[in-house]
């Protein structure tokens, strides 16, 4: 009786190592979580010119890059107040192109807010900024 009790043991022991490892590969081919980054840069049109937006507040720069010292380099303000409190989520905003290669779209993906906000390569005041988009109710 003892020998055929040990057996048994030994079959629900193999039956428990076989189980939990069928579990194992079940969590292991979960796809991990994906983190979106806090800054993200967008492509324009102009080779010289990148938007950068901070998905955390919807606060966006115009970045610039010069192959020589007689043309600007750097990065401007073009939303600067912030468009949301800092809500400690990343990803929260998205930028998207239209077909006019100044304008991009500024969505807030928690409110469902848009703006359109436009860049310049003129120096010249009120050619940049973010505009809020009523929404008909």
């Amino acid at each position: 009786m003892g020998h055929k009790n040990l057996n048994m043991k030994k079959i629900v022991l193999l039956l428990c190592v076989v189980f939990l490892s069928g579990c194992h590969d079940e969590l292991s081919k979960k796809e991990p979580e994906m983190v979106s980054p806090r800054y993200e840069l967008y492509k324009t049109e102009n080779i010289f010119t990148s938007l950068l937006l901070d998905t955390r507040t919807g606060r966006l720069w115009q970045t610039q890059f010069s192959l020589d010292a007689k043309h600007f380099e750097g990065a401007i303000p073009i939303s600067g107040e912030l468009t949301s409190e800092d809500s400690g989520r990343n990803g929260r905003f998205s930028l998207s192109s239209t077909g006019n290669i100044f304008t991009f779209m500024l969505v807030d993906k928690l409110t469902g807010a848009m703006q359109h906000c436009q860049f310049s390569l003129d120096d010249k005041k009120g050619e940049r900024g973010c505009y809020e988009i009523v929404s008909p109710r």
